[in-house]
């Protein structure tokens, strides 16, 4: 996918997932207007409906689209995963963030990076890592893993800064037995 179709692919995403967020903040008021229909007569949950309904014709299937997206996207980035993996794989160090996903074998034999971006995915030997840096700056911390490559040079995924010390400890482990 070229940087132009993925960037209009991304924004997509961005308004379907405001979809989905607006649907879930708008849940209280379509319930209560149920227990209203429920508790009183038909006449005035019809009235109470009526002026609702410009927002819900809006937000119930504007929330519906985003939840579809979501569903899509993940599944789309798990296929990927799946095909890219050798038969009878098994993480015993996984990280995925949206689009991107890096494991590393449980027997240690190799690592599956898939980086749906840049079209990217591809199982390599455990020597394929260079080197991976956590840097903290203020509240944000990012893992940067580096590979021996010049297609794809490098990987960068943002991680908590309370985890980022134990997330090191897992790799260092995994990759330098």
């Amino acid at each position: 996918m070229n940087a132009i179709a993925h960037r209009l692919y991304r924004i997509h995403n961005g308004i379907a997932s405001m979809l989905l967020i607006a649907a879930l903040i708008c849940m209280p008021k379509l319930v209560s207007l149920l227990m209203d229909y429920a508790s009183h007569d038909q006449r005035y949950a019809y009235a109470i409906a009526r002026e609702a309904s410009g927002w819900m014709n809006f937000i119930v299937p504007g929330g519906a689209y985003g939840l579809f997206w979501v569903i899509w996207n993940i599944k789309r980035t798990d296929l990927r995963i799946k095909a890219t993996q050798p038969p009878g794989f098994t993480a015993c160090f996984e990280i995925r963030r949206g689009d991107q996903y890096f494991g590393i074998a449980q027997d240690r034999s190799c690592i599956v990076i898939v980086d749906m971006e840049v079209d990217f995915a591809t199982c390599q030997p455990l020597g394929f890592v260079q080197t991976f840096i956590i840097q903290q700056v203020d509240s944000q911390s990012e893992l940067s893993l580096r590979f021996n490559s010049f297609e794809y040079p490098s990987m960068r995924f943002r991680v908590k800064t309370r985890a980022a010390s134990a997330i090191a400890a897992k790799i260092n482990y995994a990759l330098w037995p």
